[in-house]
């Protein structure tokens, strides 16, 4: 499998979880905690994530870093803006989960690569 479809499968597992705890989450955690479940989601995405910057072995990890890391800065500005409605909270923090910990992975993959 491509790093790309790595990586849209990866943003697929994460919506999904996002429409999965949007439809269970109690209405009291909508507002308070994007994303928040008393389970095993966040870290299944989380887990896809670093498995998902692990298999980015092409040669624009240089590239892939820059674009990850401006994802997750505008997915933490967007969600912090208290007028989202409570589904795209949760989407925004299911993303941002995945793509944070793909950046991670491949962070430290390049920095032990001695940045090849």
């Amino acid at each position: 499998m491509t790093p790309k479809l790595i990586f849209v499968a990866g943003l697929l597992f994460a919506v999904l979880c996002a429409v999965f705890v949007s439809a269970l989450a109690p209405v009291a955690a909508w507002t308070t905690v994007p994303g928040f479940v008393g389970n095993i989601l966040p870290w299944l995405v989380g887990g896809a994530g670093i498995l998902a910057g692990l298999l980015n072995t092409s040669r624009k990890t240089k590239t892939a870093l820059f674009t990850l890391i401006g994802l997750v800065v505008a997915l933490t500005a967007i969600l912090t803006q208290p007028f989202n409605p409570a589904w795209l909270s949760h989407v925004l923090f299911f993303v941002r989960v995945f793509f944070a910990h793909a950046l991670l992975s491949t962070a430290v993959l390049y920095f032990l690569n001695d940045g090849h």
